[in-house]
C-alpha cells in the first residue's frame, strides 16, 4: 500500500470546492488500495455534510468541527481569522483566511505540508487553475525524487516540467500512480 499526498488549489476557494475535489480523489485513492497522507487530519470528512453553497449555513455546527480539529497550523490559521473577523465572514469570504494569517502561522504551516510531501510515496496534484503551495509542493516532491501524476487540461510549463505524468481524468491520474509506486 503507498501514501499520496494529494495536493491542489485551496488558498481563495470557496470551503464547498476545495471538499469536493479532495474528498472525491481520496476516495479515488483508496479505491485503488493507497493511503492518504491527510493534510487536514479528517477535517473534510466532517464538514462535507454542511451546505457551504450559499444557503444558510449552522454556525454552531461548524463551530463544534472547528473545537474538535487537532492543533495544526491550519487550524490556528482558521481560528486567528475568525478572531479577526467572525465565523460568519469566514465561511462567506475564505480569502481572509491566507489574508490575516500571521507569519509564524505562514512558516508552521509550508513546513507541515512540506513534511507530509516527505511522509508520501507520491504525489497526486489537481490543478483546475494554477496554485502556488501546490506548485511548492510538487517541485519539493520532485527534488525527493517521489514520483508525481497531475490532474490539469491546462498544465502550465513548469508543471508539465516537474511532473512525471499529466492527465486530464482524476480516474486515469490515479490509475497512472500504479506505474510509479
Amino acid at each position: 500500500m503507498s501514501r499520496i499526498f494529494v495536493a491542489g488549489p485551496i488558498d481563495y476557494r470557496p470551503l464547498n470546492e476545495v471538499v469536493d475535489y479532495r474528498l472525491r480523489l481520496a476516495d479515488l485513492v483508496r479505491e485503488e488500495g493507497h493511503s492518504l497522507v491527510d493534510q487536514y487530519s479528517g477535517a473534510l470528512e466532517r464538514v462535507a455534510d454542511i451546505d457551504f453553497g450559499g444557503g444558510p449555513v449552522d454556525l454552531d455546527e461548524i463551530r463544534d468541527v472547528i473545537a474538535s480539529l487537532p492543533d495544526e497550523p491550519y487550524v490556528e490559521a482558521l481560528r486567528h481569522a475568525i478572531d479577526e473577523h467572525s465565523l460568519l465572514a469566514v465561511v462567506q469570504s475564505p480569502g481572509l483566511v491566507p489574508e490575516e494569517m500571521p507569519p509564524e502561522i505562514v512558516e508552521a504551516l509550508v513546513h507541515r505540508d512540506l513534511e507530509l510531501v516527505e511522509e508520501a510515496d507520491a504525489v497526486l496534484a489537481y490543478l483546475p487553475r494554477p496554485s502556488c503551495g501546490t506548485t511548492a509542493e510538487i517541485v519539493h516532491a520532485h527534488d525527493l525524487g517521489l514520483p508525481i501524476v497531475v490532474v490539469s487540461e491546462e498544465p502550465p510549463t513548469f508543471i508539465r516540467y516537474y511532473a512525471d505524468e499529466v492527465l486530464t481524468d482524476e480516474a486515469d491520474a490515479i490509475a497512472a500512480l500504479e506505474d510509479y509506486v
